[in-house]
């Protein structure tokens, strides 16, 4: 994944977000005109690879066995789908 917010008309997108909302951003770096820094803001920026990001969230979750159960649930359709 890239980022796309660096992009043009992408990075035009956290400019149509409600201001009373909370942004999570999951990225290498720091992009766009967030306020991550400020103790009163409630910006999330989890910096590095997504997929060890979203790892990292489900973890952080406690939804382990959930996603693991969604994993082999998933991939049971899929094979299924491609032998039979």
């Amino acid at each position: 994944m890239g980022t796309s917010l660096k992009v043009s008309p992408f990075n035009m997108a956290p400019n149509f977000i409600n201001k009373e909302r909370t942004i999570c951003l999951l990225n290498m770096e720091e992009v766009g005109d967030f306020n991550f820094d400020s103790l009163n803001h409630k910006d999330i920026f989890i910096q590095g690879k997504i997929d060890d990001s979203i790892l990292k969230i489900i973890n952080d979750c406690g939804w382990n066995v959930k996603f693991f159960l969604l994993n082999l649930y998933l991939n049971s359709i899929k094979f299924n789908n491609i032998f039979f």
